[in-house]
């Protein structure tokens, strides 16, 4: 990758910034009867007034959902029961993205869990470095959750982050399995986030999808769509690109069932991408944490970091 020059520096340090001050808010509106839809909002509208723009739809994964639960358009959804809050919040400012995460736990019989989470990242954080190996970072993370007892979750990662893409093809296992190569280099970008269970330590797709994302088409594949998924589709491209999106956005722009059903088709096909929410198998409380790093020709920046 090239040298990052001073505006793309300065970008990621906004975003990291805005993500970090934005994770305090989300501490002090969270509490269990508060609808998921207000608690989603709040934090987009705070992201947004600070002057960033959202990378993705704000993550309330509940519970055994280990991630992609994001609140639909006029949803009832609340705060209920006792589990641990996973809050996955990603912005951009000119598409260059900070995401990060953090944990609540409302119950209280949890908070070895998110200590396995938190410690791993933090452990991280103290060691990470340009050159250094994949698999060193995933023997961190795995040793760091196990030492608690808990069982680090083997088919989620952390990834590499580039301009107005939140997935570059590069992963970072949260165990550290036989065949684990290549090393972190400089003049890079990644999100690492351990996840935690008492579980099987392994997710499926649920049921629930309030995330989606489009692939980049040409406008000439796009003949065979209706006008109204065509629209939809030229819509969202020319604001999001191919950052995931919640359908919430555009009900006050687009009907719901015409936009539901427009979205469907760009769906079925292959335009639109869906994420199901994550569910740990075997039905076991997750806790994540999540930072990302900027990593420059002699330093590293933990640019999501709470000061």
């Amino acid at each position: 990758m090239n040298q990052f020059d001073e505006e793309a520096i300065k970008s990621y340090l906004k975003a990291g910034k805005i993500s970090a001050d934005v994770k305090k808010k989300a501490r002090a509106i969270i509490k269990e009867g508060a609808r998921l839809l207000d608690i989603a909002e709040e934090i987009e509208r705070s992201i947004k007034e600070q002057g960033g723009d959202l990378a993705f739809p704000v993550n309330l994964s509940f519970g055994n959902i280990a991630a992609h639960y994001s609140p639909i358009a006029y949803s009832t959804d609340k705060l209920e029961g006792k589990g641990i809050l996973k809050v996955d919040i990603g912005v951009h400012v000119g598409g260059y993205i900070a995401d990060t995460a953090i944990s609540i736990d409302l119950s209280g019989e949890n908070e070895d869990l998110v200590k396995a989470s938190e410690e791993a990242i933090e452990r991280v954080k103290n060691t990470i470095y340009p050159g250094i190996k994949i698999s060193q970072l995933s023997e961190i993370i795995e040793k760091t959750i196990r030492s608690y007892g808990a069982v680090p979750i083997r088919n989620l990662t952390g990834h590499g982050l580039d301009r107005y893409k939140l997935h570059t093809g590069l992963s970072i296992p949260n165990v550290n399995t036989f065949g684990i190569r290549g090393s972190l280099q400089k003049n890079s970008a990644v999100a690492i986030e351990p996840f935690a269970t008492r579980g099987t330590g392994y997710v499926v797709d649920g049921d629930f999808i309030g995330i989606y994302s489009l692939h980049n088409i040409p406008s000439k594949k796009l003949k065979g769509l209706t006008e109204d998924a065509k629209n939809l589709y030229e819509i969202i491209f020319n604001e999001r690109r191919e950052l995931p999106f919640s359908e919430r956005w555009y009900v006050s722009k687009i009907a719901l069932v015409k936009f539901r059903d427009s979205l469907s088709e760009l769906v079925n096909k292959g335009v639109a991408q869906e994420y199901p929410v994550l569910i740990e198998v075997s039905g076991s409380q997750v806790a994540q944490y999540e930072e990302s790093f900027l990593l420059l020709d002699r330093e590293v920046i933990a640019y999501t970091a709470e000061k």
